[in-house]
């Protein structure tokens, strides 16, 4: 999981030739670190890193209509993606299924 997360966002991309992320995906990441917390591979200062990192995060994404989280963000940035996979201000939309997993 090291090799696939991104210092500057704390999210990790999907898989390791891809650089998108889906709430679903950050959902899995929060689990993740959550899981190996509590199985003892991480320690707590790690976790603790890990996880205010990802919510400082998005605690700061652009929403998409400025209501929900977008369907798609960038890993390295935070920044929205449209549905061509490009860098955008107005996004690809909401998945209510993916803000339900978060």
């Amino acid at each position: 999981m090291n090799r696939i997360t991104e210092p500057t966002t704390g999210l990790a991309r999907a898989h390791a030739n891809y650089s998108y992320v889906t709430l679903w995906d950050i959902a899995g990441v929060i689990a993740a670190n959550y899981t190996a917390h509590e199985l003892g591979f991480i320690n707590d200062a790690t976790y603790d890193a890990h996880i205010q990192r990802i919510l400082a995060t998005l605690s700061t994404v652009d929403l998409f209509e400025k209501a929900a989280f977008n369907r798609i963000y960038d890993a390295k940035t935070g920044r929205m993606v449209d549905n061509a996979s490009r860098i955008s201000n107005i996004g690809a939309g909401w998945s209510s299924v993916d803000i339900g997993r978060l």
